[in-house]
């Protein structure tokens, strides 16, 4: 009884230490890179790795391990389902490189897809010395670990595309704003004002943005 509440705990704890690196302000990779390390000290696992699931490449993409020989999962043909996957690396079809197994002294692998929308969007990997059965807790502390990462990545995202966005408008403000002292002071068209500035920016391999703030700059001087 003792020896179960304690597994609990330590499981629970993985999953709060796992919460607290997501809520952190460090970067996404900083995040995933913590959150393996914190899964594989808390399992015993010689490997973890996080992968997400490319929908348009319908392929899985190691996007943070701990303790990971790479060439592992070029040799892994893993087919995306929706319940966890057991596997003896020595023996089973799944693994293609048996030498890779023997030489980082593996012998299980265990995969924990990560749900979204009814959607594999990710999955939980495990390698283990001992070949060993996962139990129903450990599944579902991995699933709540893969669920968050997964979220984190959505807001990361999210979070790209906004200051994307913001930065797109800033932008196109400042070439407005240049295009409008260019149709002033050299009797440009807007057209014309507008080819100006991309030919500028592509002469001297610098952004439309900076070409316009050069120019805003160059005329607050001359106006002063």
């Amino acid at each position: 009884m003792i020896k179960n509440k304690k597994a609990k705990i330590l499981e629970l704890g993985t999953a709060l230490k796992a919460g607290e690196v997501f809520a952190s302000g460090v970067s996404l990779q900083q995040k995933l890179d913590a959150v393996v390390k914190i899964i594989s000290d808390a399992s015993g696992s010689k490997i973890c790795a996080i992968m997400f699931h490319n929908q348009k490449e319908n392929k899985l993409s190691v996007k943070a391990s701990y303790g990971l020989n790479k060439d592992i999962f070029n040799e892994i043909d893993m087919e995306l389902g929706p319940k966890p996957v057991e596997i003896n690396v020595l023996h089973d079809n799944k693994f293609l490189n048996r030498e890779i197994a023997e030489k980082e002294e593996l012998r299980s692998m265990i995969a924990v897809p990560v749900l979204m929308e009814d959607k594999v969007a990710g999955v939980l990997c495990l390698y283990d010395a001992p070949v060993r059965k996962i139990t129903e807790s450990e599944i579902t502390i991995l699933q709540i670990i893969g669920n968050q990462a997964i979220m984190a990545a959505e807001n990361a995202n999210l979070l790209k595309r906004a200051l994307d966005a913001e930065e797109a408008l800033e932008s196109r403000k400042l070439i407005e704003r240049a295009k409008g002292i260019l149709m002033k002071t050299q009797g440009m068209d807007e057209d014309d004002a507008y080819r100006t500035i991309h030919r500028k920016s592509m002469d001297i391999r610098r952004s439309m943005k900076e070409i316009a703030e050069a120019i805003i700059l160059s005329n607050e001087i001359r106006i002063k």
